[in-house]
Order: structure tokens, then C-alpha cells, then sequence
């Protein structure tokens, strides 16, 4: 799998533009933009983004679970 570099200009035009024009309409008009510029984008980084998360919460438990022990609570 590709390695994703950063969010594209348009993909940030477009989140720009959804803050200054957040209605209906305008989501109307332009979902197929939407669907491109941004769900793709996302659906493309959630197996990236999942991965990240779940090493951060190993991380977070082993810590957590050392933590506990120092201070005397156990879970």
C-alpha cells in the first residue's frame, strides 16, 4: 500500500469552502466534490489511520498498566 504524503490542495479547498458555505444547498451542489475530494481521501487513509491507533493504544496500556503498579491501583 502506498504510503499517503499529505491531503491534496482541492481536498482542502473544499473543506474551506464547506466551513465558509455549511448548508444543504451548497452540499448539494457540490457532493460529487465531496465524494472525491475528501471520502476518498479518507477511506483510503482509515487502514493507515487504524493502524496508528491501535499501536498508540498498546502503547497507552502497557503505560497505563506500569503506572498503576507504581502508584499501587491495580485494574
Amino acid at each position: 500500500m502506498a504510503r499517503y504524503a499529505g491531503f491534496e490542495e482541492r481536498t482542502i479547498r473544499f473543506l474551506d469552502e464547506l466551513k465558509a458555505n455549511n448548508d444543504r444547498d451548497w452540499f448539494g451542489e457540490n457532493k460529487s466534490r465531496y465524494e472525491e475530494d475528501v471520502l476518498d481521501v479518507a477511506v483510503c487513509l482509515k487502514p493507515q489511520f487504524q493502524r496508528t491507533v491501535e499501536t498508540s493504544f498498546r502503547n497507552a496500556e502497557a503505560f497505563m498498566r506500569f503506572l498503576c503498579k507504581a502508584v499501587g491501583v491495580s485494574f
